[in-house]
Order: C-alpha cells, then sequence, then structure tokens
C-alpha cells in the first residue's frame, strides 16, 4: 500500500514539477515583454530629445537673425547720420559705433553659421532616430505577438495539467496529500519526495540511519528525512 501511494506521489510530483515550470515561464514571459518595451521607450525618448534639441536651436537661430536685423538698422541709421554731421568728433564716434555693430554682426553671423550646420545635423540624427523608432516598433510587435501566442500556449499546457493534477490528487490518501503539499509549499524546487542511495537522502544529500533504511524496505509507513523533511523512498 506504501509503495502504491509513494508511486502516486512521484506521478504528482512529475506533474508539479511541469506545472511549476509553466508557472515560472507564464511569469517571465510579461518580464520578457517589458524589458523589450524599455528598449522602444529609450528609442523614443531619444528621437524625443533630439527634436527638443532642434527646437531649441532654430529659438536661437531666430534670437541671433533678429538681433543682426536690429544691429543692421542701427547701422544704417548711423550711416544716415555720418553723411550729415558737422564736427570731425561727432565723426569719429559714429564710425567707432558702427565699427562696432559690424564686428557684433560678424561674430553673430558667424555664430548662426555654425547654428545651421549643428541643425542640419541634429536634422539628420532625427530622421535617422525615426528610422529606429519605426523598425523597433515593429520588432516589439512581432515580439509581442510570440509572447500572446506562447502565453495561450502556456495556458493550454497548465489547464492539461491541473486537470491531470485532480484526477491524480483524488486517488491519493487526504492525510498523505496534505503532508506532501505541506511539504511542496515550503520547498523551492518544489519537490517533496526524495530517493534514498547509499544511505543517503538525495533531496539533501544528508546520511540517514540504518533502522530509517530497514523502515523504508518495510514499506509499512511513511518515512520523512530528518533533515529536509522530504518523503523518503527506495
Amino acid at each position: 500500500m506504501i509503495k502504491e501511494d509513494i508511486k502516486q506521489l512521484m506521478d504528482l510530483q512529475e506533474i508539479d514539477a511541469k506545472i511549476f515550470e509553466f508557472e515560472q515561464a507564464k511569469k517571465k514571459k510579461p518580464l520578457e515583454l517589458q524589458e523589450k518595451e524599455k528598449g522602444v521607450t529609450a528609442v523614443k525618448e531619444k528621437t524625443k530629445t533630439l527634436q527638443e534639441d532642434q527646437k531649441k536651436i532654430k529659438i536661437e537661430i531666430d534670437k541671433k537673425d533678429l538681433s543682426i536685423k536690429e544691429k543692421e538698422e542701427k547701422t544704417a541709421k548711423l550711416s544716415i547720420q555720418l553723411n550729415v554731421t558737422k564736427t570731425n568728433k561727432e565723426y569719429s564716434t559714429l564710425l567707432s559705433e558702427i565699427s562696432v555693430f559690424k564686428a557684433d554682426i560678424s561674430v553673430l553671423e558667424d555664430e548662426t553659421l555654425k547654428l545651421y550646420s549643428k541643425i542640419e545635423d541634429t536634422q539628420k540624427q532625427v530622421a535617422e532616430s525615426a528610422k529606429e523608432v519605426e523598425k523597433i516598433n515593429k520588432e516589439f510587435n512581432d515580439f509581442k505577438q510570440k509572447i500572446d501566442k506562447d502565453m495561450g500556449e502556456i495556458e493550454a499546457n497548465l489547464g492539461e495539467l491541473y486537470n491531470k493534477r485532480n484526477e491524480m490528487t483524488s486517488k491519493v490518501p487526504a492525510e498523505l496529500l496534505s503532508c506532501y503539499e505541506k511539504i511542496i509549499d515550503n520547498k523551492a524546487d518544489k519537490k517533496a519526495i526524495a530517493q534514498v542511495i547509499n544511505e543517503s537522502c538525495q533531496g539533501c544529500f544528508m546520511d540517514i540511519t540504518p533502522q530509517e533504511v530497514n523502515e523504508l524496505m518495510k514499506g509499512k509507513e511513511i518515512i520523512k528525512c530528518r533533515s529536509c523533511s522530504r518523503i523518503l523512498y527506495l
């Protein structure tokens, strides 16, 4: 009777091991999707940052263009005054002011040219990043479809396994099933029974006593490992 019970527990443990494997996979699949989604978000954020940089450069160009226009207008007014000035001192002062404005304009024009060059580079980066977004979006959608398919298969397998488990547990004595399930709930590897080889428990590899070996050979009662609490069998 005990041997039959142990055999049932071994079959049940095999089912539980598969259930555990599928449950772990079920937990991992959404995490895999989240990691993939992080990659998509990172590329989108990169594109957004480049677009914002592009706007900032454009604003800076507009500011410099406006400053150039204002200085050119002031230079034009000073040039008119220069033509009607009556004293050498006034003429010299106006000429100096015009010279300063022209120097400022020259600097601003150089800076503007550099900004135009910079904005062209940024535009290229935005275009490349946009292509990358399109590519990674497609990869993500394909990956999501695969995850959805995998999850469907996992759920189907779990459904079958849980049905088998229900059939099997209905045949195991209630007290023994309760003992088995208490053990398995506390084991990371989800193994509640362990074979004894050379007077050693294969669950924790601790030695068992000769008396316990004899009791196992008699097969009259359930023997548990004193170290790991697993149900033992020969």
